[in-house]
């Protein structure tokens, strides 16, 4: 549930004090929002500051319930730490703490006191693993919004749509039976220079969710983006109950179904991904990393480290964690952090 930034004997000089104007950021044509909320320099009580922003917070969330219907939601927030060794000096570190993800259709069942909690469980257990740290100030608080679409068939929507069933090939399969006849979405120039991506071509259908799984279980060494790749390997994945396109709320139900599969999906903005689901199977043979573009389509991230290669300074190869995203700048540096991930 926590990032670790560590600046030890360093300042905290190069952040903005004072108070800033809260920044809202919409990607993916509104499908994550971002909405980062006042911090000052004298805010070193999360209790407090939950509480003095949570009329602001839930209007947020009430505004993308009211446009989306269901929405999944965390929050997150940067917090400062410092200590006093033994012989004086003064040691800063910083850490990021997030919320579990959240689905959500009513925004008065939002919880101050749960919200809290977490963030005072997850600091607690940070100070568990370097002792004598004291709170200096918050850095930084927004929450994320991811929204999905009523049309294909999300649990949280009442309504369930017409649907029909796909043969592909032997293999029954149900797609929603809206006006998307395939889910194909070209991969955008920014990301498709990457390298980083398989974009299987699903023209003709809305299984982007499954043909990318597939091709991170059976990768083609050519020619990658050719759904014949796949196709005769379809009856290994359990899809009864689920409808396609799939939702990102319906993720759980599919690697319920699955008996070694995990799956995590981010979106992507100017370098910047942002997790929309974080699995909690941590401990299977197969993680698969989703990008999903445009709210519906899904593609594999076959490489994480090329797509965040701008956010830092480094500038040899990034080893990127699954779960939290955060960039290391040895194998063994995140080898040795994984273990200890707790978003």
């Amino acid at each position: 549930m926590y990032i670790l930034h560590f600046v030890v004997g360093s300042s905290l000089q190069s952040r903005q004090v004072g108070r800033r104007r809260p920044i809202s950021k919409y990607v993916l044509n509104g499908a994550i929002q971002t909405h980062q909320y006042d911090v000052h320099v004298t805010d070193a009580n999360v209790f407090d500051y939950i509480r003095n922003n949570i009329d602001d917070i839930s209007h947020h969330l009430e505004e993308a319930i009211r446009t989306r219907g269901c929405i999944e939601w965390y929050a997150m927030m940067d917090v400062a730490f410092q200590r006093t060794t033994v012989d004086g000096d003064v040691q800063r570190t910083t850490a990021r703490f997030r919320t579990q993800p959240e689905m959500l259709s009513n925004a008065s069942d939002v919880s101050t006191e749960s919200m809290i909690a977490q963030f005072s469980s997850a600091i607690e257990n940070f100070n568990k693993r370097g002792s004598n740290w004291l709170i200096e100030r918050i850095l930084d608080f927004c929450i994320t919004l991811g929204h999905y679409r009523p049309a294909v068939a999300s649990p949280c929507v009442s309504s369930r749509p017409h649907t029909k069933k796909v043969t592909v090939p032997d293999v029954q399969v149900t797609q929603s039976r809206t006006e998307l006849s395939s889910s194909f979405v070209p991969t955008p120039p920014k990301i498709a220079t990457t390298k980083a991506i398989v974009n299987v071509y699903n023209h003709g259908d809305t299984l982007c969710f499954l043909w990318s799984i597939l091709a991170a279980k059976h990768p083609a060494t050519h020619h990658p983006s050719r759904i014949q790749h796949y196709r005769p390997h379809l009856h290994e994945l359990v899809t009864s109950d689920l409808i396609f396109s799939l939702p990102v709320c319906d993720i759980p139900k599919f690697e319920n179904a699955q008996a070694d599969i995990s799956v995590n999906v981010c979106g992507y903005k100017d370098g910047k991904l942002i997790p929309l689901y974080v699995t909690p199977h941590r401990h299977r043979n197969l993680y698969v990393n989703l990008l999903l573009l445009k709210n519906y389509h899904y593609v594999l991230i076959r490489h994480l480290s090329r797509l965040v290669a701008r956010r830092n300074k480094h500038d040899g190869r990034s080893f990127v964690c699954p779960f939290c995203i955060n960039c290391f700048s040895g194998k063994n540096a995140l080898l040795k952090h994984m273990p200890n991930c707790h978003v």
